[in-house]
């Protein structure tokens, strides 16, 4: 029992600090005509070295929101909406020195004729270092390693998208329940917030929020303090438009 406390105790250790070893300055990279270009740092927080490697991974969303497995490219043949073949970057493999740092670059190509469209994969990240752990059988090499998966959008012509509220209730905990919900040709990206009528301040937000193309919606739910009267509260979505978008949407609630 106590062997088993102490080894789950160092793999807490160890995953921990893998945890804090690697930062990005950025969690979203966005590329269109207007942005052709884009960059981020990665900070290796640490005292040893950390080995990493880029590549790009596409993955299937349902229709509402859910992101589901990486999918298996068959035969070289790439998702319609990947960014593969429109989105160079470099380095793809390198090494952070302690307390060092490495910038990636990202870039669009330019495709003669493209047809107004908005691309989207996940730059994996996989960052770690290896060390040597005795055992009965001798040495064994571990490798410990962080995954960060970026989002990186590309759009290759002008686009639009609608946004609306639906299905505002008190569920049975009573949070705030709701749908966010998303039609036309590109996705959204910013904060929701659940905003005080009669003062105009925030009672509970959420930054980061997304819904890609193609899924239709996202449900939601935020906690509410005990004594407030719902019906004095108003839900608002509003796009981030350093990524794109300058939509905005407010409803007042009433129940």
């Amino acid at each position: 029992m106590q062997i088993k406390l102490l080894t789950l105790m160092l793999f807490t250790i160890v995953n921990c600090q893998i945890c804090i070893a690697v930062s990005l300055t950025s969690h979203r990279i966005f590329l269109d005509k207007e942005h052709r270009t884009e960059s981020f740092v990665i900070f290796n927080r640490q005292l040893q070295a950390e080995n990493c490697q880029l590549s790009l991974q596409d993955y299937r969303f349902d229709k509402a929101g859910n992101m589901g497995k990486v999918i298996v490219n068959n035969n070289g043949v790439l998702p319609k909406n990947s960014v593969k073949n429109l989105v160079r970057f470099s380095p793809k493999k390198f090494e952070i020195k302690g307390g060092a740092s490495q910038t990636v670059r990202f870039s669009l190509r330019r495709k003669a004729n493209a047809l107004a469209s908005e691309y989207l994969s996940y730059l994996s990240i996989n960052c770690g270092k290896s060390f040597a752990k005795q055992t009965d059988r001798g040495l064994i090499a571990l490798s410990p390693r962080l995954v960060h998966k970026v989002p990186i959008v590309a759009r290759t012509g002008k686009l639009s998208a609608k946004i609306n509220f639906s299905e505002i209730h008190l569920d049975n905990e009573g949070k705030l329940a709701f749908k966010l919900n998303r039609s036309g040709s590109r996705s959204i990206y910013g904060v929701l917030e659940i905003i005080n009528q009669t003062n105009d301040k925030r009672v509970n937000y959420l930054q980061g929020v997304s819904v890609y193309v193609p899924s239709d919606y996202r449900k939601f739910d935020f906690a509410l303090p005990e004594d407030i009267d719902v019906n004095t509260l108003r839900i608002r979505f509003t796009e981030d438009k350093k990524y794109g978008g300058n939509l905005s949407i407010t409803t007042d609630i009433n129940l």
